[in-house]
């Protein structure tokens, strides 16, 4: 495992938070138009996700929800499946432009890390390494 990697065996994972709505008796979660695809901003912390949503306008029902390792694979696996990257700890203004691809790995190289089969993070975008 490389310093500064999130994975391989005995890799510690915390709870990570979306952004949900519950209104009529489901649940949806907050995905963004990554310019062509779809993203899911994932949060470290409550605060994080809260300031976020507050920061979106006509957004009055949607508010943080945790999902432990496991939950959050299986809905990347399920239901998200069509998510293409996923956006770390994003700020409202860096998901309109260029920036929301450096916050990015692809979906399933998180869902790799979170169930642990030691892949490490690959960038979202093609970038020439200097």
């Amino acid at each position: 495992m490389r310093a500064g990697s999130m994975t391989g065996k005995g890799a510690a994972w915390a709870s990570r938070w979306l952004i949900a709505d519950r209104t009529d008796g489901r649940m949806d979660v907050l995905t963004i138009d990554g310019g062509g695809d779809l993203v899911l901003p994932v949060f470290s912390f409550r605060e994080e996700a809260e300031m976020y949503a507050c920061l979106q306008p006509g957004m009055p029902d949607w508010e943080p929800r945790e999902f432990s390792p496991g939950e959050l694979a299986s809905v990347l696996r399920g239901p998200l499946s069509g998510v293409a990257r996923v956006a770390l700890d994003p700020l409202p203004e860096a998901c309109d432009g260029n920036l929301l691809g450096l916050l990015c790995v692809r979906r399933n190289a998180f869902v790799g890390a979170l169930v642990g089969e030691g892949r490490d993070f690959a960038p979202a975008t093609s970038q020439k390494t200097l």
